[in-house]
């Protein structure tokens, strides 16, 4: 006798099991950076007139992407001296803006194939008309430089990250009272781990 389940109840099995659903990267057809070796340079923060590498805030954003990748996916992350070099002639850059070329040049002798280069546009603390409550939310945007074929080959403009999801909004909102440095700082880890899943994709659950 043949058995025969009902696909509702292989639905059931499938929730209840903790199984999760895969998340595709949002460029390079899904794959995203994948293993290609990628320099990951500290946001900039305009609004506070702070260049890359002088950005607290900054700092934290792409420490909270390397560490997500590395626990979440198989990122290539280059290290040593010359990595340091780079990033110290970037701090240091004299002109205004940072051209295709230009970041070419810079990271000539690390090999890499990506550059993640992005800026805290935003940062507030409080929603307006809102008293009494801390509800932080940070404005982003970053984009991925294919430095070998010197493109912008993936980009996001001004997106918005919450400290917290609508449904966990009632249990994380904060008063006055609360400590708003870890709240600010949670914010943009959460900021890091979001870029993060947009560039190595994720599992959902």
């Amino acid at each position: 006798m043949q058995l025969r389940l009902n696909p509702s109840f292989l639905l059931g099995l499938f929730v209840l099991s903790g199984c999760h659903s895969p998340q595709q990267a949002k460029f390079n057809q899904g794959k995203g950076v994948g293993s290609e070796l990628t320099l990951v340079v500290p946001f900039s923060e305009p609004r506070n007139h702070q260049w890359f590498g002088e950005s607290e805030r900054g700092l934290i954003v792409a420490e909270a992407f390397t560490v997500w990748a590395e626990k979440n996916a198989d990122p290539n992350f280059p290290a040593g001296e010359s990595v340091e070099e780079a990033l110290r002639a970037i701090r240091d850059w004299k002109k205004e803006k940072i051209l295709l070329d230009d970041w070419q040049k810079i990271t000539a002798e690390l090999g890499i194939k990506y550059i993640l280069v992005g800026q805290i546009d935003d940062l507030t603390l409080t929603k307006p008309n809102v008293i009494g409550l801390l509800e932080p939310s940070v404005k982003a945007s970053y984009r991925v430089i294919d430095v070998q074929r010197k493109k912008v080959v993936f980009q996001r403009s001004s997106f918005t990250v919450e400290y917290a999801t609508p449904n966990e909004r009632e249990s994380q909102v904060l008063d006055f009272g609360s400590d708003s440095g870890s709240a600010e700082k949670r914010l943009l880890t959460k900021l890091g781990q979001q870029i993060g899943k947009d560039l190595f994709g994720y599992q959902q659950e």
